[in-house]
């Protein structure tokens, strides 16, 4: 029993370990490609895909590469889907936001069968993968890895532009890298989209109670539309803060 009892914790023990190890590296991503954290050029044509932590190499650049080809889908076409109500009646406020993102199979095969990878690389058990759509294949990148640096400008203040509106996502505190990645592109490109088309409308009420006069209001934002050539174009992860913030552009027209 003894002897059980000690195999038992030391398993205990080795599984602790090995949790807190990848715990400890799983916000360690000091150094990405160049490209992750800005993408190159000026076309609508290229997009990355990443991973979380794995030991096999062949299966994370088969899961990153999948995520490529769907975010270069959403990139050449996406529909978007939101709604926003807040309720409020002097006494408390409700936030209701709900949406969705979708892209179209036919733009996913086109792009499964027209794209090629231009640059990759494993870093710490993730991988990052380069995707370009009916690309040159001497197209010219850096293929350095880079710090993520100071916070950068467009983080605090979008870029202005007349010919692009742009958006930032922005989340914090994910146990997984590649979610929180995921989401604050998905918030960026919402954000770009709703400046773009946005229907809003608002309904004010005011009602007496005990002789008190309280003002209700239900305003409402939404979106569904279909958006092209929307593009991720910059990265930036505050190591201290644990927050994931990306930019994304959308043409004005």
């Amino acid at each position: 029993m003894t002897a059980h009892f000690f195999c038992c914790f030391m398993k205990r023990i080795l599984v602790y370990i090995l949790t807190l190890s990848m715990c400890i590296s799983l916000f360690s991503q000091e150094k990405v490609p160049e490209w992750f954290k800005k993408l190159p050029g000026k076309s609508a044509d290229l997009s990355v895909g990443y991973t979380g932590q794995f030991l096999d190499k062949q299966l994370a650049r088969d899961v990153a590469l999948y995520h490529a080809y769907k975010s270069l889908a959403k990139q050449q076409k996406v529909r978007l889907i939101f709604e926003l109500k807040q309720f409020s009646d002097g006494t408390y406020r409700l936030i209701q936001p709900t949406f969705q993102q979708i892209y179209y199979e036919n733009i996913l095969s086109q792009v499964k069968e027209q794209s090629i990878p231009l640059d990759s690389c494993f870093l710490q058990g993730r991988y990052f993968i380069l995707l370009g759509y009916d690309h040159d294949k001497e197209f010219k990148i850096n293929g350095d890895t880079v710090n993520w640096g100071t916070k950068p400008e467009w983080v605090n203040s979008l870029p202005a532009s007349e010919d692009y509106v742009y958006g930032l996502g922005m989340v914090a505190n994910y146990s997984s890298w590649k979610n929180g990645w995921q989401d604050a592109d998905e918030y960026a490109r919402f954000a770009a989209c709703k400046n773009l088309r946005v229907k809003a409308s608002s309904i004010r009420k005011e009602k007496q109670v005990n002789g008190l006069t309280t003002l209700r209001s239900i305003s409402r934002q939404a979106v569904d539309t279909s958006i092209y050539n929307t593009k991720i174009i910059k990265r930036w992860y505050d190591l201290e803060r644990d927050i994931f913030y990306s930019l994304c552009r959308a043409p004005q027209k």
